[in-house]
């Protein structure tokens, strides 16, 4: 089976869209999930909150009050790249120089893992 020699640009087309619109519970619990399962970001905190517990237990309301000020700081952080990300100039910028993102992001991640190849 032969390969097509050109792949046709993908259109976002927000303005004509018939999709129904969907509930906005639905997208947060969905970043929730992506959030809490992320074994990343789990081993992250750990890390942090491991170095704010001591053995005798003093000081828990500043590890409490410290975890509901990153939750807030996260969700005010996801709430603001999500608004941007899905503006209508966004979606312009993305069209238009996506490929060339992808192909500057690949090129970073080769280079990071160059030079971390060269230094181990």
């Amino acid at each position: 089976m032969a390969v097509p020699a050109f792949r046709p640009k993908l259109k976002l087309d927000y303005e004509n869209s018939t999709d129904q619109p969907t509930h906005t519970r639905k997208y947060i619990f969905q970043g929730f999930l992506c959030n809490v399962l992320n074994p990343k970001t789990m081993l992250f905190f750990l890390s942090v909150f491991s170095q704010l517990i001591s053995a005798n237990n003093e000081g828990m309301s500043f590890v409490i009050s410290y975890g509901v000020y990153i939750a807030l700081l996260h969700m005010a952080w996801f709430c603001i790249v999500a608004y941007l990300v899905t503006s209508v100039q966004a979606s312009h910028i993305i069209q238009k120089f996506g490929h060339r993102i992808n192909q500057a992001c690949g090129l970073g991640l080769i280079a990071f893992g160059a030079t971390l190849s060269i230094k181990a």
